[in-house]
């Protein structure tokens, strides 16, 4: 990629109505708003991992990634996280399976309680 002294200087000598708007304004614009979008991409610290695959899952993987075209611990990054939304929702719902029965249990006492006060009027 050029430096912008050189971009400058390659676009001063096209012929372009406003030149000056467009070099004063608009370009700096322009790298200072792909600067704050290429820069803002994770500032999280990477962790080293070892890793032991099973040389069927290994392979498998190496011809999915080569298909999709990306990088093997991005790949790998993505399905952890899909992983671990998985599990979160699965240990949700057993949660929610669970308050259910109890809640059901305490409807059924309060209900029968409702039922003995609208007996006794």
């Amino acid at each position: 990629m050029l430096p912008w002294s050189d971009l400058r200087k390659q676009f001063e000598r096209c012929p372009v109505k406003n030149r000056n708007v467009i070099l004063d304004k608009v370009i700096p614009g322009f790298f200072q708003y792909i600067h704050e979008v290429y820069t803002f991409v994770q500032n999280e610290v990477m962790k080293t991992l070892s890793l032991k695959l099973d040389d069927a899952v290994f392979e498998e993987t190496e011809e999915v990634l080569s298909e999709l075209k990306v990088a093997r611990n991005r790949y790998i990054t993505e399905a952890l996280k899909l992983y671990n939304q998985y599990n979160k929702r699965r240990v949700l719902k057993k949660k929610l399976a669970k308050e259910s029965v109890l809640l059901r249990q305490s409807s059924a006492e309060v209900l029968a309680e409702f039922e003995k006060l609208a007996d006794a009027i």
